[in-house]
This record gives structure tokens, sequence and C-alpha cells, in this order.
């Protein structure tokens, strides 16, 4: 049996379950929230209706879902195959381009991560995340926030279709 990994960290808005409708099958995963939280259950009968008196409904919602799978692929695909500086950088653009989907017109983006979360994330320890973070602060790409991570410079993580954003050809 697999361990649980943390994939995101979302905020108010964030969705889910989009996979279970599409596909008509249970995904294997879980979400937690960590604060009060306000759960809304749209049920099948009611995303029918809405996809029968919206013909793009189920078409951008399926859009939506693919682009976030493919996030979450090219995250795991890099999780064991890069030195921690550059899968941190990695995973920084996806986790950006997660954020965007949510809010594309967020500037800068910010992710509400604390470093103990991108460190679970990244799958090391906080000691070994910690230089790493700091040299990019002192570069000016991101800000540390209490709780947040600002990504100041989205071309230097590569969120702005640079190499971290594309899946790893096989």
């Amino acid at each position: 049996p697999m361990g649980d990994a943390l994939i995101y960290v979302g905020e108010r808005g964030f969705w889910f379950g989009e996979m279970a409708y599409l596909g008509d099958f249970a995904v294997a995963g879980s979400v937690v929230a960590r604060t009060p939280a306000t759960i809304v259950r749209i049920g099948r009968v009611a995303l029918d209706r809405l996809s029968s008196t919206q013909p793009t409904f189920t078409r951008d919602l399926a859009r939506l879902a693919v682009t976030r799978m493919a996030i979450i692929g090219a995250a795991f695909g890099m999780a064991n195959s890069l030195n921690p500086e550059r899968r941190l950088l990695g995973q920084l653009a996806l986790l950006t381009q997660m954020r965007l989907e949510e809010r594309p017109d967020e500037e800068p983006v910010d992710l509400p991560l604390s470093q103990v979360d991108l460190a679970a994330i990244l799958g090391v320890t906080r000691q070994t995340l910690h230089p790493l973070v700091k040299a990019l602060v002192e570069q000016g790409v991101i800000e540390l926030r209490f709780g947040h991570i600002r990504i100041l410079d989205r071309a230097r993580v590569g969120a702005d279709g640079g190499p971290w954003t594309q899946p790893a050809a096989h």
C-alpha cells in the first residue's frame, strides 16, 4: 500500500470530484480540510441537467480535469527524477499552473503553502528545503509570507511554459 502524499493545497472555491462524474468510477484519493469548510456536493442528476442545458459544460469540465491530471502526472513524473533544486522549481511551476487554473488573473501568484507543506510535496525535509527556498528569495523569484509562497518571477520557475511545465517524454 502507498502512503499519503500531499499534492496540492486549495483554498476557497477549490473543486474536486470531476473524474468521478466524467468517468463514472471511483478515484482513489482524499481531500482533507485543515480549517472549517463547507463542502457543496452537486449530484449526478443536477450535473446531467446542467450538461443538457449548457452544451459546453461537459467539454469544459473535461478540459479542466485533463489539465489538472496532466499537471499532477508531471508532478509525479518529476518527483523522483530530479535533484532537489530542480524539483523545487518544477513543483513551484506546476503548483503555479494549478493556481492559475483557479485564479487566472492572480498576479503575483500566491500559493497557500507553508514551507512544511512544500517540503512534503517535494518529499524532502524542511531542513533540506530551507536553503533552496532561501536562495530563491534572495534572487527575487519568490517571497515568503506566513503560510504562503508568492511567485514573483513566473518565468524563472518555468510557469510560463518553461521546461518544468511539460511532462517528460518517455
